[in-house]
């Protein structure tokens, strides 16, 4: 269930001279477990219980706009935070209800912790603690009053200039009013450099977050938190819904998914375009690698937020005298200095970033590993909503196939580490769909790279597929004897880290009952998948499909990368069959 973080007070007031520690410590320490936190069906915790949110009182109100008008942001947030927290100290232990700021305040809060402004290329390094009084304020809010009760469905609805008037009036009402437009603040942050207008929907955001991690680590540290509150705030929000629909259900006993509809999530999927080309999207942003093709889909979210201020304000030597004059991209040849001010001016739209000049392939296994729980955090949300509702989102086969498909584009280091995180998150995992979700892909990915005389009667979405996977005699059948459809490295590396993780999801019990032709299943894959190796010795190095060199050599890893790779994996499932034999034979003689 959701966890949520533990009050915080701040009944001292917040300094502008204060340390950057708080601030370092909210970027250091997660705020919460990598796993998902999405309800199973079966669980029998409550749902959190949630304050009642009321409006500030009109003079607050306006007072904390005067206050963020003027950008004196440490004021109106402890102002904010104090009012909020106020109310919690009760002799009766009654949860009263809560003062919540506006939905065009929380929007604002929400631009500051991760505009370039506030956070990259701030001169005054002390105001950083603004970032972190925004985020104390917002997690304390999404704890006490949940998000439904905060109305962050207003606050973080996406209302950027790229949405046509029609999707607009689709997503905010007949009458085309967002619910925001009353509260306009004059801060640039609420206006023309807000998130929620710079950015084109959530899958944007999310895509962008997701190429900071490996592009752009200074972003990413920013951005890395403001998806995790979004995760955090979009699963408590399902969760919330889930239960009052299954508590009907248990009233009415027929089928209850209303609430399930108008969740947090399904407001982000309505704004997208339909059909496949909103699945497509969906897991771009899911898979965005930092590419010249990611960066096509997913731009940045703010001008030129990539930019960095160099020691004590100072910019780069490249930016302090530039020489080039391009007005239409904001390439100004040094005659303007770009102040916080200056850059209220709207600009036209950022170019395509150049690749950087550093070798990718570190930087891209250390952003995708860094950036993997949320990805597949965000991945088991979308399954328990296309499980849930089919015909909004996607079909649940389909959104697993897809996944599969691109999982398996992936260079095999990343690959591998996918392929750990999620079958550990499989065994860890109470809820049972998590491991349901993990065996599906499992089997979608195996039934994609191995020959046709290996398959089985499992096809996508097939009910049978979750017992497939972890049955020790379908492994012995369909899986374990087979190398890789092609002679390709790369393919059969793949293969062999899906076998062994496909074994270690088989209940030790059901490991015992054909133990000896499970060995020999495993014996006649690995020589298969040997004979690979010594066929690939004799052609030149990254040389693995029909001859031609490997665009993803650099990636995926050289050939004795992936030889190393392929042997390991056979040694260590027969290491885990001996092992679970020798358990075996053991309880059978106790």
């Amino acid at each position: 269930m959701e966890e949520h973080m533990p009050v915080s007070s701040s009944l001292s007031p917040s300094r502008s001279d204060s340390s950057n520690a708080s601030f370092a410590t909210a970027i250091q320490t997660p705020h919460k477990s990598d796993q998902p936190k999405v309800a199973s069906d079966e669980e029998d915790e409550p749902v959190p219980s949630y304050c009642e949110a009321i409006p500030l009182r009109r003079e607050l109100e306006s007072q904390c706009q005067i206050l963020i008008e003027e950008q004196l942001y440490s004021k109106a947030i402890f102002m904010l935070n104090q009012t909020l927290l106020s109310s919690q100290a009760r002799e009766d232990g009654l949860k009263p209800p809560v003062h919540a700021a506006p939905p065009a305040q929380l929007a604002l809060l929400s631009t500051i912790t991760v505009h370039p402004h506030r956070t990259t290329r701030l001169k005054e390094r002390d105001d950083l603690a603004v970032v972190a009084d925004s985020w104390t304020y917002l997690r304390n809010l999404l704890s006490l009053a949940g998000p439904i009760n905060a109305d962050l469905k207003t606050a973080f609805r996406f209302r950027g200039v790229y949405r046509s008037h029609r999707q607009r009036r689709a997503v905010s009402g007949e009458d085309g009013h967002d619910g925001i437009d009353n509260e306009r603040i004059y801060n640039k942050y609420d206006n023309e450099e807000s998130l929620f207008h710079q950015a084109e929907d959530l899958w944007h955001v999310f895509g962008w977050g997701f190429n900071c991690s490996i592009l752009y680590p200074h972003r990413w540290r920013y951005w890395k938190l403001w998806l995790e509150y979004m995760l955090d705030a979009l699963e408590a929000d399902w969760n919330w819904r889930q239960h009052m629909d299954e508590e009907s259900e248990s009233k009415t006993g027929q089928k209850c998914l209303e609430l399930r509809r108008e969740s947090l999530l399904m407001m982000y999927v309505k704004q997208d375009r339909a059909g496949r080309t909103r699945l497509t999207r969906v897991l771009k942003a899911i898979f965005a690698d930092g590419k010249e093709l990611s960066r096509r889909f997913f731009h940045e979210v703010f001008h030129n937020e990539h930019r960095l201020l160099k020691g004590d304000g100072q910019r780069p030597s490249d930016e302090l005298f530039p020489t080039h004059v391009d007005v239409d991209n904001g390439e100004y040849g040094g005659y303007v200095d770009f102040t916080d001010s200056d850059e209220d001016v709207e600009g036209s739209p950022q170019k395509t970033p150049r690749t950087p000049r550093h070798g990718v392939s570190d930087d891209m296994f250390r952003g995708t590993v860094d950036s993997m729980p949320l990805r597949l955090r965000l991945f088991v949300l979308l399954s328990i909503v296309a499980d849930a509702l089919p015909s909004e989102l996607s079909d649940l086969s389909d959104l697993h196939a897809e996944f599969a498909k691109q999982l398996r584009e992936q260079p095999v280091q990343v690959f591998q580490h996918y392929i750990t995180r999620m079958r550990d998150w499989a065994a860890e995992s109470e809820p049972p769909e998590f491991a349901s979700i993990v065996a599906d892909v499992l089997v979608l990915l195996l039934d994609g790279l191995l020959p046709s005389a290996s398959k089985h009667p499992y096809k996508a979405g097939d009910s049978v597929g979750d017992r497939m996977v972890r049955s020790a005699r379908s492994l012995t059948c369909f899986f374990l004897p087979w190398p890789a459809a092609t002679d390709n490295l790369e393919d059969n590396a793949r293969v062999a880290l899906l076998l062994e993780a496909a074994l270690a999801s088989v209940p030790p019990a059901d490991l015992g009952a054909c133990m000896p032709d499970l060995r020999e299943a495993a014996v006649r894959g690995i020589e298969a998948r040997g004979a690979v190796v010594k066929k690939s010795l004799g052609r030149p190095e990254s040389t693995r499909r029909r001859g031609r060199p490997s665009k993803k050599a650099a990636l995926g890893g050289n050939d004795t990368f992936l030889r190393e790779t392929i042997e390991l994996a056979g040694q260590r499932i027969l290491l885990y069959i001996d092992c679970m034999t020798d358990t075996a034979g053991s309880s059978l003689e106790t």
